[in-house]
């Protein structure tokens, strides 16, 4: 479940060339439709030539076993000794599908979480009453995928990191996972629950404390408290690794940077 000739945050939207299944979300079916391009030229090796931030600046990038989902190639080089699985869009087996064109792109103003330009805008767009999206994986065409399951050694010391903005202080998003075929809700961004459905996603609260609106509000959530088991290896294809929500009214912005697993 987890757009044609638009860039968005590096990214090239192309037609989609996977099998795109009908899938279930709450009262209404989802099917994604188009996909992106992996950030960055194709012929760069990882990292590319972009500005690395200095870890120093950011107890974020200074842990190890890094799971990447989504990063800008500045900060991606900044930890490229340490990471442990690349799951970046690359339009091959690591998708980001927005549901039914429930988004388009967004404007961006300023930079990326870590002082890059590479980072994602969409705003909603929804014609049917909801809008999602999601990082979405074809596991059985990733080398390496069986990596995740060091993630359940030491679920306590693994973290769940993204950054997020918006400059309203009245909107939040959903966030959930359906990496190994059940929804598992993570929370909600912004402020106040997500409400899907009479479903309700409990607030997450950054790592500063509190949601500030127009800056980047930076969300850890620890592994062992998401109830994603990560001891076996996800097989359903598409898998939406790493889902969102949006809701039903057209022009929010939902702003994303900086999505990976990392340990502490």
């Amino acid at each position: 479940m987890l757009l044609a000739g638009i860039v968005l945050a590096g990214f090239t939207f192309t037609a989609c060339d996977k099998d795109n299944p009908e899938e279930q979300q709450g009262q209404v079916v989802e099917q994604p439709d188009d996909e992106t391009d992996e950030p960055g030229d194709e012929t760069d090796e990882p990292g590319g030539d972009a500005t690395s931030p200095s870890t120093d600046d950011y107890p974020s990038l200074q842990g190890s076993n890094y799971y990447v989902l989504l990063l800008d190639n500045g900060s991606f080089n900044a930890i490229a000794e340490n990471v442990t699985l690349d799951l970046r869009v690359n339009d091959n087996n690591v998708f980001l599908y927005l549901w039914e064109e429930t988004y388009q792109e967004g404007i961006k103003t300023g930079l990326g979480f870590y002082g890059n330009d590479d980072w994602t805008s969409i705003v909603t767009t929804p014609t049917q009453g909801w809008s999602g999206g999601a990082i979405t994986l074809y596991p059985a065409e990733i080398e390496n995928i069986d990596l995740l399951t060091e993630i359940a050694s030491e679920p306590e010391n693994y973290y769940l990191h993204f950054a997020y903005k918006s400059n309203s202080d009245k909107t939040n998003h959903a966030i959930f996972s359906e990496a190994w075929g059940t929804r598992v809700k993570i929370g909600s961004v912004g402020v106040g629950a997500f409400v899907d459905n009479g479903d309700s996603y409990t607030p997450l609260v950054p790592v500063s404390g509190q949601f500030v609106a127009g800056e980047w509000n930076e969300y850890e959530v620890k592994i062992s408290d998401t109830g994603l088991d990560f001891s076996t290896v996800p097989t359903a294809s598409p898998n939406n690794f790493f889902a969102f929500l949006s809701g039903g009214t057209a022009g929010i912005t939902f702003d994303l940077d900086a999505v990976f697993i990392y340990k502490k």
